[in-house]
């Protein structure tokens, strides 16, 4: 898996056979510049994800759902999944969190129409949350949240989990 941002990225990936592009909400730091992930918007992830699009032919597009556009609940998901589809030409969404995102990811694909994967673990929407960037499972109860995590969104249907 390769995570791309814009079309050269995608090209270079697409050439090298990759099997999954993910456009994550990780470009408002890495390419953005911004010191979170947490100012992303719906906009600017459908703009990146029609980027990667055009330039990979070859892999399955996830494009990640971000901070503030599901965790309204499932109806919230669902909506901004069926943008990303049909606005930016993914082929899966992606969602943070196990537990908590479980009613989302439910909802999300039990429509039918798309694959959604998961992440558990260290991730970038909740530094607010956590108090900064800080590793997850580094004692045997953090090791058992992001297995009781990972075990959630695979029962509430995700294609993949990234452990982060």
């Amino acid at each position: 898996m390769l995570t791309a941002a814009d079309y050269p990225s995608a090209v270079h990936g697409d050439l090298a056979s990759v099997d999954v592009t993910l456009v994550g909400d990780s470009l408002g730091m890495v390419v953005l510049g911004r010191p979170t992930t947490q100012t992303v918007t719906v906009d600017e992830m459908l703009h990146h994800c029609r980027a990667v699009a055009a330039g990979a032919t070859r892999p399955l597009i996830v494009g990640e759902l971000p901070f503030g556009s599901y965790e309204a609940g499932p109806d919230a998901a669902l909506a901004t999944a069926t943008r990303f589809i049909k606005e930016a030409g993914v082929g899966a969404v992606k969602l943070d969190g196990g537990a908590r995102s479980a009613a989302a990811i439910a909802a999300t694909f039990t429509v039918g129409a798309l694959a959604v994967m998961g992440h558990v673990g260290l991730t970038l929407r909740s530094v607010s949350a956590v108090g900064g960037f800080r590793p997850a499972g580094r004692d045997a109860a953090g090791v058992a949240r992001v297995l009781d995590d990972a075990l959630a969104a695979a029962d509430a249907g995700v294609c993949a989990v990234v452990l982060e």
